[in-house]
């Protein structure tokens, strides 16, 4: 899939992978998060899909970047635009929580796609 160059891998999954029992060992065995939100928007009519993201932006970020694939000849600003209905983002930033406490899914960790 689609990756964003020059940054750091990411090792919260690695450490959840760790500290709880899983058959899942490591990414390879799960599908691509870009490709799974291609192909349900693809399928889905228009303006029916609400998203609700409670974790790190990244996948977002990669699918907004996306091409024409398989499921779908629009790139991933326009399928975004044609399917989703709602984007809901858990994040805050509040005045008095200072940079130092910024929630971690308003912080900076992905590139403002």
């Amino acid at each position: 899939g689609l990756t964003l160059a020059g940054e750091p891998p990411l090792t919260f999954v690695d450490s959840v992978l760790k500290a709880f029992p899983s058959p899942i060992r490591n990414a390879s065995q799960v599908p691509d998060a870009v490709d799974v939100y291609r192909r349900v928007l693809a399928a889905s009519p228009p303006r029916s899909v609400t998203i609700a993201s409670v974790g790190l932006l990244t996948n977002l970020e990669l699918l907004l970047r996306s091409g024409p694939d398989a499921h779908s000849p629009l790139d991933g600003y326009a399928l975004v635009a044609e399917k989703v209905a709602l984007l809901s983002i858990m994040a805050g930033d509040y005045p008095t929580s200072g940079p130092r406490f910024a929630e971690c899914n308003a912080c900076g960790c992905f590139n403002g796609a």
